[in-house]
């Protein structure tokens, strides 16, 4: 009696591990070129997300602004709530951020004749200028008193 072996019935032991070699080195070389692109493509998003941080707490200080200082002739209020130049980040109201500048600047005003006057009355300070940052951001607010 002879006994037939069937060979078309599967793969051999030396196929699938040759197969399983070259899967895992085209595996290996296609994670090694697209590795640091998948692993660092959500960084614009936390950018972004910082970006909009501060963009909301440039908004809740204009609103409070508008709200409470916008009709009046002093800014000090407004000026003390948003805080003194500090490179370490505070907390209060308006959000998470670092004051960078905040105090007022002279601003020129026209005569009868439109042409640019004298310095503003240093006791009537009229326009505030005020810088915040996080991390990465930077934004620069006007504000004046009318």
């Amino acid at each position: 009696m002879k006994i037939k072996w069937n060979t078309s019935q599967g793969f051999t032991l030396i196929e699938v591990i040759i197969t399983i070699v070259i899967a895992s080195i085209l595996g290996t070389l296609a994670y090694q070129y697209m590795g640091s692109s998948l692993v660092r493509s959500s960084e614009p998003i936390f950018r972004l997300q910082k970006s909009f941080k501060l963009h909301e707490v440039a908004e809740n200080i204009t609103a409070d602004y508008n709200k409470n200082y916008r009709d009046k002739d002093d800014l000090s209020g407004l000026r003390t709530n948003i805080g003194a130049v500090s490179s370490t980040p505070k907390s209060n109201s308006y959000g998470d951020y670092s004051v960078v500048y905040n105090d007022y600047v002279q601003d020129l005003v026209a005569n009868s004749d439109n042409s640019p006057g004298s310095e503003t009355d240093p006791t009537k300070q009229k326009l505030l200028k005020v810088t915040i940052k996080n991390e990465e951001n930077t934004i620069t607010m006007l504000f004046i008193s009318f």
